[in-house]
């Protein structure tokens, strides 16, 4: 990149030199000074450049510092989370333990009422024949009138 800084004085002597007019010669570099006055110079370019890259760099890296720190919390949220999850899927498989105990218990009390009920239903049964027996053999001996 070519400088825009040059020595007016130079200039408006190489002018002169030539054959402008020293009014002349101010008067163009007097323009040529207005017209350059806002070019960059590459010194100043490179400087601007080096700036913005450095804050872009000190962006980016607080950014980065601030995903890292949200990232952490929000694995440190997860971690708690699952532990508690695992913490209630413990306690449930324990209920679940202690539930399937108490159904076995159940059947095993049912099982065992199903049995006593089949057991006084034979009792009753037996007496309900004994009984009907002794009516008819009753009822028989007064029919043939030996009693």
């Amino acid at each position: 990149m070519a400088s825009s800084e040059f020595d007016t004085l130079a200039v408006a002597s190489d002018l002169q030199v030539a054959g402008v007019q020293a009014a002349h010669a101010e008067a163009i570099v007097s323009a040529v000074t207005q017209a350059t006055g806002r070019l960059v110079t590459e010194s100043r370019f490179d400087t601007a450049i080096a700036e913005m890259r450095h804050d872009m760099e000190t962006g980016l890296a607080r950014q980065a510092a601030a995903l890292e720190t949200g990232l952490a919390k929000q694995s440190a949220a997860l971690a708690k989370q699952s532990a508690a999850l695992a913490k209630q899927a413990a306690a449930l498989a324990e209920l679940r333990r202690d539930m399937d105990v108490g159904f076995a218990r159940q059947t095993a009390a049912f099982a065992e009422a199903k049995a006593e009920i089949y057991r006084y239903l034979w009792v009753l049964g037996g007496s309900l024949v004994a009984v009907l027996s002794s009516l008819y053999m009753l009822a028989e001996t007064w029919s043939r009138g030996t009693m």
